[in-house]
């Protein structure tokens, strides 16, 4: 099993490359030989990721993809976007990174070209930049110069764990439940000194409530709206949660974010680009217990230590 799983984790490397690599190749002016056009490779983390969540990734894309077509420059964009935000949209998170691509990368000449590879919600934001920046006179030629997109188990067209969470009221119920006990008891085997500025007013509600209590007080919510409120009141108040409720509405599967992003990519017009999904991160998700395995948050997995060395 050990085996199949490094080829297979190997192979997700040499297919992003072997995607972004092989069309490159084409003929150019020999007058043009002396600058080198750009080749932009922008990751975007997923929902719990940060400048660090792609590891080694960025130096070994551009040294191996400037192997394969040395006729470009490599140009890796370690893309983050600011998470945990109470007000998520994918559109929002789009805009945001849509500027900050326009301040790093002010100019585009003709020959230059963007790539997108997105991890899990990732895939969702990118898709969001892509609409918006097609949306808006100032970054329209960002969204032109887009030749691939490669989500890695990417949540672009949704994630049907989402849904689950966020659009039925007795499972989401039961969620938040399952995770108010569980916070409540570890600020009861952790000192306030320990747990710092953790330890809320809403927390310390948490912790003085038995099961009965706990159930008492979520039975009384019927609606996602209530439940939201207990979420962000009691729940998103620990700084270990690092997941807002609406980031969790925005991948939901049927949620309004991912219908518009599906809705978009099957009107508009995305015939220059190269759509790629890479679904199993192998190592990350061949157990149940997923992004919880040992290194799986930000791609520091013993497995993918051995791909990159």
């Amino acid at each position: 099993m050990k085996k199949i799983t490094l080829f297979v984790v190997g192979g997700l490397l040499s297919s992003t490359l072997i995607i972004l690599g092989c069309s490159n190749f084409q003929k150019r002016d020999p007058a043009q030989a002396q600058v080198k056009p750009k080749h932009y490779v922008m990751t975007l983390h997923g929902i719990r990721g940060n400048e660090v969540s792609f590891g080694d990734f960025h130096a070994l894309i551009k040294t191996h993809l400037e192997k394969i077509d040395p006729g470009y420059e490599v140009v890796p964009v370690n893309m983050t976007y600011t998470i945990a935000q109470t007000d998520y949209t994918p559109e929002k998170a789009g805009n945001e990174v849509k500027v900050k691509l326009g301040k790093i990368v002010p100019e585009l000449e003709p020959n230059d070209q963007i790539s997108v590879v997105g991890y899990s919600m990732g895939g969702q934001v990118g898709l969001a930049w892509y609409f918006e920046s097609l949306k808006d006179p100032n970054y329209r030629k960002y969204a032109e110069h887009l030749k691939h997109f490669i989500g890695l188990g990417s949540a672009a067209w949704g994630a049907k764990e989402a849904g689950l969470v966020t659009s039925d009221v007795k499972v989401l119920r039961d969620t938040i439940k399952f995770i108010t006990l569980e916070i409540r008891n570890i600020l009861r085997n952790n000192s306030k000194k320990y747990l710092g500025e953790t330890l809320t007013s809403g927390l310390e509600w948490v912790q003085g409530k038995t099961d009965a209590q706990v159930d008492a007080a979520l039975d009384k919510l019927q609606t996602i709206d209530q439940l939201q409120a207990f979420y962000d009141k009691y729940i998103r108040t620990n700084s270990m949660v690092k997941i807002s409720f609406n980031e969790l509405k925005g991948l939901s599967l049927g949620g309004i974010g991912a219908t518009n992003l599906r809705l978009g990519l099957l009107s508009s017009p995305t015939n220059q680009v190269k759509w790629t999904t890479i679904a199993p991160l192998v190592q990350c998700f061949e157990t149940n217990q997923g992004a919880r395995t040992e290194g799986c948050d930000d791609f520091q997995n013993p497995v993918f230590k051995y791909i990159n060395e």
